[in-house]
């Protein structure tokens, strides 16, 4: 994998530098680059051990930090030259500080014995591939708008958590399985053509983001059994997702107002989509004579280094730093609805912020949802101290659950764990407090599967190897 990051470093230096765009932008994209890649290169050089959880997260600050200051990206625009640079430097030193943290815990592979909870070898081929059955089930009634005749209000909150949650952790486990040809014929056949499904009608609510997640978590977990990158299947997503991006918006203006969308009408939909995709594409003459809204792009979606730089240029002046603030909220998040029946909503903190720095009104929150992230929250509360406090203890986090699934079997409940936070930090627009109550209900799932379908074993890691004994 050295060599595939010696040529992906090469594709994004090339990409950043020849970018029309500014020199102090382009320096800023360049040094976060760099620092997210960084953990990538100690991972993909064994100087890290374990899974990369910690690489993933930082890469994620490619698309969302580095490459909107060098893409002509409207929000960043707003902000001078200088501003762009200053916000790299407080993003690198996040990413700095994480990649310490998280290498001092990475560093080399526990010793000794321990006993770990294991699923039953025959159970867990077949709970995946039932619970990725059941949440194409799901989807197929919620399009359709029959799922109100049939599940029950409460028992319905209760799926839609925790169907997405197990679906991804399938996807990325039975991915893992398909790489490392731990699946029988039979099995990967059921498992292609469930995903197939899966990602055929997530696009059917014209939403692409959801598709593209399943392929690559799904790819992931692929790539770690089989220790090669599928690169293929995500070269064939970005293109497939770059295209049908085109005609989203007016797809979307046909078929949002006619309320649910029947099985039958899915092929229709999907041609429909292909055709306005194609109708961006050959419009050039005619998008000169007629007005046309310009499609979002991809890294315009992508983007959050400009709500870092509204955190930059607007707090310790216009505003006070906000002390914590939307942390202090954090433990009641954590306790179930159940047992608080006036819990506050999942993504206030993130109101919380929109409010203080005039995005939107209390009102506009009941209805629409402006993305921060933890970075920027950070900042908004401690400033660039806050954000390498952050760094420290993401660092840390990931540092220890790396430590705590190492060459632990992929049946195991470590390594689930592990999975649910590769599932996570693919979600840099979560707040802190949205993070871990979305990390505490994955971890309270694991663990009901874990009484009811889990085994102990006595675990034996040795320098380069582990041994299994049931």
């Amino acid at each position: 994998m050295l060599k595939g990051f010696w040529i992906a470093l090469i594709l994004v230096v090339v990409k950043i530098i020849t970018a029309d765009a500014p020199s102090p932008s382009k320096a800023g994209a360049l040094l976060i680059a760099v620092m997210s890649l960084l953990p990538t290169y100690l991972w993909c050089a064994d100087r890290a051990k374990g899974l990369p959880l910690f690489p993933i997260l930082a890469l994620t600050y490619l698309a969302s930090h580095a490459f909107p200051l060098v893409s002509k990206n409207p929000n960043v625009l707003q902000y001078s030259e200088s501003l762009h640079f200053n916000a790299a430097i407080v993003v690198a030193i996040f990413l700095v500080t994480g990649t310490i943290t998280w290498m001092t815990l990475v560093k080399r592979e526990p010793q000794g014995k321990s006993v770990i909870k294991v699923f039953k070898p025959t159970q867990i081929t077949p709970f995946f591939l039932q619970i990725i059955f059941c949440s194409i089930l799901f989807d197929l009634l919620q399009n359709t708008g029959y799922i109100w005749q049939i599940i029950p209000g409460q028992i319905y909150t209760t799926l839609k958590t925790a169907l997405p949650a197990l679906t991804n952790l399938g996807l990325m486990i039975l991915g893992y399985q398909l790489g490392a040809k731990c699946l029988s014929r039979q099995q990967t056949m059921i498992f292609l053509g469930l995903i197939t499904c899966l990602v055929f009608q997530a696009g059917v609510g014209l939403y692409l983001n959801i598709g593209g997640v399943y392929t690559v978590l799904t790819s992931l977990g692929w790539m770690l059994g089989s220790g090669k990158l599928p690169w293929r299947l995500l070269l064939i997503t970005f293109l497939l997702i770059s295209f049908l991006n085109l005609g989203k918006s007016e797809t979307r203006a046909v078929y949002w107002n006619k309320g649910a969308i029947q099985p039958g009408q899915y092929t229709t939909v999907y041609v429909t989509w292909i055709n306005n995709s194609l109708k961006q594409i050959n419009a050039h003459e005619d998008s000169l004579n007629k007005p046309k809204q310009k499609s979002e792009s991809l890294n315009d979606r992508a983007s959050l280094i400009h709500m870092l730089m509204k955190a930059i240029s607007e707090t310790g002046t216009m505003r006070e730093y906000m002390n914590g603030r939307t942390y202090a909220i954090i433990p009641q998040l954590l306790i179930p609805r159940v047992l608080n029946p006036n819990k506050l909503r999942g993504g206030e903190a993130t109101n919380m912020l929109n409010i203080y720095y005039g995005r939107q009104t209390y009102e506009q929150t009941l209805t629409t949802q402006i993305s921060w992230g933890m970075l920027q929250e950070a900042y908004a509360n401690f400033g660039a101290t806050g954000c390498a406090g952050l760094g420290v203890f993401l660092g840390s986090l990931y540092g220890y659950v790396t430590r705590f699934a190492m060459k632990v079997p992929i049946t195991s409940y470590r390594f689930l764990i592990s999975l649910a936070f590769i599932m996570l930090s693919a979600k840099n627009e979560l707040v802190l407090s949205s993070f871990l109550s979305v990390l505490s209900q994955i971890l309270m799932l694991l663990f009901a599967m874990r009484l009811v379908l889990m085994k102990n074993t006595t675990y034996y890691h040795y320098s380069n190897t582990y041994k299994i004994s049931y």
